[in-house]
């Protein structure tokens, strides 16, 4: 099957993305408006974003009131003002990009941007959580919640760090061999581990629930509580796989919308629900945020293989030794053939990991993953050239072609 083909059949579902020949940074001709004549350029989308977002830190730190210390440190821990914000500099972009539909004005109202902060926690939740799903060590260059207060918890039973990670490891293989795994004294130590990082990360996510609650739009209520039954889905995903090349595909996008698009989108459509009663409105704010985010997550997983461990954060090759195959695997599986047996596996076996890294730098794998990200992209830039222009408009163009050139 062709890459045309391979494309066009996994994302059928798409509209109009297998069409797309490559990305290019301008107003499409199918837009309904004409190319945008802004007076106001801002060369860095971010700076324009954080006109909104400042204090986004110290409030959403006055969302978690927790009296015990303990907790209360493993919730801020990543909220410490160093990454750039990118979904709630998005959230707040497209608020104002959608406002001027509505009234004229680009103000953000305070409910679109208590919306960017509850996006940026439900996030750092969820990361959270994937890290102590993961067994992750560091995460945006630093040792993750689990990995700093998991320690602390083995040393006060008396363990030693790498004692703890043998009891994990044989805790596995016991696992899969006995149901009766859980009744035994040694797992309850590999629990206790990260249980202060589950609870973190679900105090995180209470809050931000509470914060939504406070908006009182039953609307935008129903459309964010969406992205919580998505990560738990995309999750349940990430633990499957399918036999055949175009199931594989389907159930790897499926996966990266629910995990990683899911909240970008729907927060778009949220803060457009507040500015604006136009549905076609909404849908653009949706399909934009889609789009880009799945082409992040795209970008993210070729990244894995092309960037070393300090430009990324944390450590590469990290999804293949998860047992997960991305696309730059999928992709390079039609040149390798017999990487079909290790994906079924997931990378299970001695040498798995390193042979099928091995094959994917010396396939198209990474090319190709790219190339569809950009597709992507260019359909977000598609959709979001249908606003009215504005700063915040021409702002999301840019922050797409950002997406597509990143390095961490």
């Amino acid at each position: 099957m062709s890459y045309f083909n391979l494309v066009k059949s996994i994302t059928s579902a798409f509209r109009n993305v297998y069409s797309i020949s490559r990305f290019h940074h301008t107003t499409p001709g199918v837009c309904c408006c004409s190319k945008t004549q802004s007076d106001e350029k801002y060369s860095d989308p971010f700076k324009l974003g954080w006109r909104d977002l400042k204090g986004l830190y110290e409030d959403i730190k006055k969302e978690l009131l927790i009296s015990t210390t303990e907790l209360k440190e493993m919730s801020e821990y990543h909220f410490d003002g160093k990454g750039k914000a990118f979904r709630p500099v998005i959230v707040v972009l497209m608020a104002r990009a959608c406002n001027i539909h509505h009234n004229n004005s680009r103000d953000v109202q305070a409910g679109q941007r208590t919306i960017a902060l509850i996006t940026e926690m439900i996030h750092t939740a969820s990361l959270v959580h994937d890290d102590i799903i993961d067994d992750a060590t560091s995460r945006r260059g630093k040792r993750t919640v689990n990995k700093i207060w998991g320690e602390k918890k083995t040393a006060a039973y008396g363990v030693s760090e790498q004692k703890g990670r043998e009891v994990q490891s044989q805790t596995r293989l016991e696992q899969a061999k006995s149901p009766v795994w859980l009744g035994r004294s040694q797992p309850v130590l590999v629990v206790r581990r990260g249980c202060g990082a589950v609870l973190a990360g679900d105090l995180i996510l209470s809050a931000a629930s509470i914060a939504l609650a406070r908006i009182g739009n039953t609307t935008v209520i129903s459309i964010l509580t969406q992205v919580i039954e998505d990560l738990v889905r995309g999750e349940f995903l990430q633990l499957g796989s399918k036999e055949d090349e175009s199931g594989r595909f389907a159930h790897y996008l499926e996966k990266t919308f629910r995990k990683t698009a899911s909240l970008i989108a729907h927060s778009c459509k949220a803060v457009s629900v507040l500015g604006c009663p136009d549905p076609a409105v909404h849908e653009i704010a949706y399909q934009y945020g889609r789009n880009v985010g799945i082409a992040f997550q795209l970008v993210d997983d070729v990244l894995d293989f092309t960037s070393c461990s300090e430009e990324m954060g944390k450590p590469t090759s990290a999804d293949l030794k998860l047992g997960l195959a991305t696309g730059p695997v999928l992709f390079a599986c039609r040149q390798f053939p017999e990487m079909n047996a290790m994906i079924m596996r997931r990378f299970s076996l001695p040498g798995d990991v390193d042979r099928a890294r091995q094959y994917v730098l010396q396939s198209d794998g990474v090319q190709q993953t790219t190339y569809l990200a950009q597709q992507y992209c260019h359909q977000a830039v598609r959709e979001i050239s249908k606003l009215r222009p504005s700063p915040e408009r021409d702002a999301l163009i840019q922050l797409s072609e950002i997406v597509l050139t990143r390095q961490k």
